[in-house]
């Protein structure tokens, strides 16, 4: 009987962001589904104790005897490399020699996403002190970024995937006619949502438009944005929905005519995005708008369902907008369409694809 592999899964807080930890537990869920028995343990820690610059607090870092009981150990980017982190990798390697350490960064170059910056200085520059030494203890980093090292350390390029629900394309009929563009995010700065307002702003016919801005994030920027709303008289076409999820998340999904991706990820130094929202849209049969270059520009199949912007701060241009929506939907049967998208994503993001090379790693296969 073959072997079966024990993976120890550990990511620190994620309460805050459930799109990121419903794909933790997804990748879990088919690392088991794979002869990968997989444990799932998340720092319960209140994500606000991560600032503080003397306190680090993004995982329990106890290891005990049962670690000797995993044959993979893998650990989600904490926001910053510490040296209790450097400490517990060197743990880990003392109680089990053989354990094989893999380190997911999600995204890279990840520089520009530290918040607080004043506050968490000290952090910053041991985080690029324990850079030198991860070498010593990580086997492999998957990264979504293409890179073949991250900090001297051999990489296992990965693609974000999504679970591909049949039931999403359940389509609710709109009887207002307008264009519904919907943006999810755990809101920052480079989802470039000021780049689609001051967009609306010049477009002579808005009320052409609806765009629904899902999730909460960022207070300043978030606040900056229902602000700029209000001064320019777009509260009519603009929704701040708040973060929504489950059968709400869905039913505004299944409403929505074109799903909008980070438009603004130029601005913290990335030019290629491993975009998860991008694939949770395509299982939505939406064709997508980003203005970063993501997998999907790769796919020949999905190209007429797919519009990519400048990497730039230009306000968009809803005249283009409006042509892609055009270009997609030309009067076709809606339904044919959306289906078409689900499955040219699932033929290529589903989970299952996109973990093939993890899989094979930690099965000691050819990748």
């Amino acid at each position: 009987m073959t072997k079966k592999e024990r993976a120890l899964y550990i990511t620190p807080f994620l309460k805050d962001n459930p799109g990121i930890l419903n794909k933790v537990k997804q990748q879990a869920k088919i690392l088991s589904n794979n002869d990968i028995e997989t444990v799932l343990e998340m720092n319960m820690k209140h994500k606000y104790v991560r600032v503080l610059p003397f306190v680090d607090r993004q995982f329990d870092y106890k290891i005990t005897e049962k670690i000797k009981f995993f044959d993979v150990i893998y650990i989600r980017k904490p926001q910053y490399f510490t040296f209790n982190f450097l400490h517990y990798l060197k743990r880990i390697r003392t109680l089990n020699s053989d354990i094989k350490i893999i380190l997911e960064i999600p995204t890279y170059p990840y520089d520009h996403e530290f918040k607080h910056r004043v506050l968490l200085g000290f952090k910053i520059i041991v985080d690029k002190i324990v850079q030198n030494y991860l070498q010593k203890y990580i086997d492999v980093v998957v990264t979504f970024s293409g890179e073949s090292k991250i900090f001297n350390v051999p990489t296992i390029p990965i693609q974000n995937g999504y679970k591909f629900d049949i039931s999403n394309l359940n389509y609710v009929k709109k009887n207002n006619g307008k264009i519904v563009l919907t943006i999810v995010a755990n809101i920052e700065k480079w989802h470039g949502i000021d780049r689609l307002l001051t967009g609306l702003v010049n477009f002579p016919n808005r009320e052409l438009f609806k765009l629904n801005i899902v999730g909460s994030g960022n207070k300043t920027v978030l606040n900056n944005l229902k602000l700029f709303t209000k001064q320019n008289g777009l509260e009519e076409f603009v929704c701040f929905l708040g973060e929504k999820k489950g059968k709400e998340l869905k039913k505004i999904l299944m409403e929505t005519d074109i799903g909008v991706d980070s438009l603004g990820r130029h601005r913290s130094g990335v030019f290629y995005n491993s975009s998860l929202k991008g694939k949770e849209y395509l299982a939505f049969g939406l064709p997508v708008v980003s203005g970063v270059k993501t997998e999907l520009d790769t796919v020949i199949k999905l190209q007429k369902y797919y519009f990519r912007v400048s990497a730039d701060d230009s306000p968009i241009n809803f005249s283009e907008i409006r042509k892609f929506y055009s270009r997609v939907y030309n009067n076709n049967n809606r339904a044919a369409i959306k289906n078409d998208i689900f499955d040219i994503g699932k033929e290529n993001f589903d989970y299952d694809k996109t973990l093939k090379p993890l899989v094979s790693f930690i099965k000691d296969k050819d990748v």
